[in-house]
């Protein structure tokens, strides 16, 4: 919350997805919805499930293991990818929301899906497998009970999707991992009470992973399960780049900077500095991970050097629904004025950033595109602002690094989808060398490939895209966890 020293830039930015505060809502964590146009289906008499929008089954009757509901999901054995080796099911838990998929160990996802309107009345389940989507709509309770659903879809016999012991373990996204947590770890009672500990930091975000760990418990028992920190790979940050100006006992109290996205900019440094041809240790990059939650990332010989986002996801740039960096003497202000802790931590949160700007019309950039196009004044000035905030941003950075970057990255949803997007903020870089191909960087809409150089072909300072994957990370690592604790206790 406290504005950035001005050791950095004129102003800098804000990341979360891991789902674009204003990214088009694209396929799995990388799309969202803009906030104020949730829309709700019409209650039903009882269970239903769609395919592709067109057909509708009605579920078997038969129960599944451990309680669950009855089976709701049409999947053929013949549209899954033949596939051996282990899986791991990977979750992120929202207050509302529970986003999965099924990994391969070393491959992509074999299932996907996600469980929407968590205690909100009429829920939905959502699964992708082998091209066909699905849907059950019904109510969900809580947590457990989405998982349950979650776990049905997946194992059901009739329809062939897995067995529930093809899955070695569970991976969790968990956003805030304090000062203790630079690495994934085996989830115990210990690292719970950590996590529980961790919440005061990241109150929107480290309840609904616990929530989704507890779940686990009851549903599938003793599988192991993995927790990936988002604030890990920011560990290496040097203490001038974590250090608030501020008394001492505060800082001993824990209050510094942590930084966030740290799954997605970890798998993007990687995935560019294969695509520059550079070992990681030597690839100096600015990954600008926009979504609807958004941050960047000064990577220096592979290790973040500098964040944009502080001691919580609220600090850096603009974002979807939360501010970026504001003068902390607002709060003084607001409270003086009447307003209550919580009423200003809940604006901050969710009704502020983009939808602030636009005057409450849409957290999502493709909304404020076309509303800009159409004339509309707030919808402009929130695409500037944001832009804006992103260029002085990657600027700070350039100049943190000493000019020598060897790329500008872009991923999350934002990042991955919105070419018109990307073209604004690199016309802000052509001083500095960095330049775009047009054809390449496209329009609207996903580049239809995982990663690219969309810079032009003789270009020596490159602007890639990486698609997101945190999902891959975190499976990843609970394979490489498992398999190093492989007949050893929980931690």
């Amino acid at each position: 919350m406290v504005k950035r020293a001005e050791r950095n830039s004129p102003k800098p930015m804000r990341r979360h997805k891991s789902e674009p505060a204003v990214a088009p809502p694209t396929e799995g964590a990388r799309g969202t919805a803009g906030a104020t146009k949730r829309a709700h289906e019409p209650p039903q008499a009882g269970d239903r499930y769609q395919r592709s929008r067109v057909t509708s089954e009605r579920p078997s009757g038969a129960t599944r293991a451990r309680g669950g509901p009855s089976a709701i999901v049409a999947v053929r054995q013949r549209e899954l990818t033949p596939a051996s080796g282990r899986k791991a099911l990977v979750l992120n838990s929202g207050s509302s929301s529970i986003k999965f998929q099924v990994r391969q160990e070393g491959g992509k996802a074999l299932i996907a899906g996600k469980v929407e309107r968590i205690g909100e009345g009429e829920g939905k389940l959502t699964l992708k497998v082998g091209g066909k989507s699905f849907e059950l709509t019904r109510p969900i309770a809580n947590h457990e009970e989405g998982l349950r659903l979650v776990v049905d879809a997946l194992t059901d016999p009739k329809r062939g999707a897995m067995k529930l012991e093809d899955i070695s373990a569970v991976g969790h996204r968990v956003v805030h991992g304090g000062p203790r947590f630079k690495e994934p770890v085996r989830i115990d009672a210990d690292v719970e009470s950590a996590i529980a500990e961790y919440a005061k930091l990241a109150p929107l975000h480290n309840p609904p992973a616990l929530a989704g760990i507890s779940a686990v418990h009851k549903v599938l028992g003793e599988l192991p399960q993995i927790a990936v920190f988002d604030t890990a790979f920011h560990a290496t940050l040097p203490e001038e780049a974590s250090s608030y100006a501020l008394p001492k006992e505060w800082r001993d109290d824990g209050v510094r900077r942590y930084g966030f996205h740290g799954i997605s900019v970890e798998n993007a440094t990687s995935r560019a500095a294969t695509l520059l041809g550079r070992p990681v240790e030597q690839t100096n990059l600015i990954v600008c991970h926009l979504g609807n939650g958004a941050s960047i990332t000064a990577v220096e010989h592979g290790k973040s050097r500098d964040t944009s986002m502080g001691m919580t996801p609220l600090a850096g740039i603009t974002m979807g629904t939360r501010p970026g960096d504001v003068d902390v003497g607002v709060v003084f202000h607001l409270l003086k004025q009447g307003l209550t802790i919580e009423q200003i931590e809940r604006d901050l949160n969710t009704r502020s950033g983009l939808l602030g700007l636009s005057d409450g019309l849409s957290n999502d950039v493709r909304e404020l595109l076309a509303a800009e196009a159409k004339g509309d004044a707030h919808a402009k000035l929130a695409l500037e602002k944001y832009t804006e905030d992103i260029t002085e941003q990657i600027g700070a950075f350039l100049a943190k690094l000493r000019g020598d970057v060897h790329a500008i990255v872009f991923t999350g949803g934002v990042g991955e989808n919105s070419g018109v997007i990307r073209e604004r903020i690199v016309a802000h870089l052509n001083a500095f060398g960095y330049s775009l191909d047009q054809k390449k960087n496209g329009g609207e809409g996903s580049l239809g490939v995982d990663d690219a150089n969309i810079s032009p072909a003789r270009a020596t300072k490159k602007v890639l895209v990486i698609r997101a994957d945190e999902e891959g990370a975190i499976g990843e690592a609970a394979f490489r966890l498992t398999s190093a604790e492989a007949g050893a206790p929980p931690r």
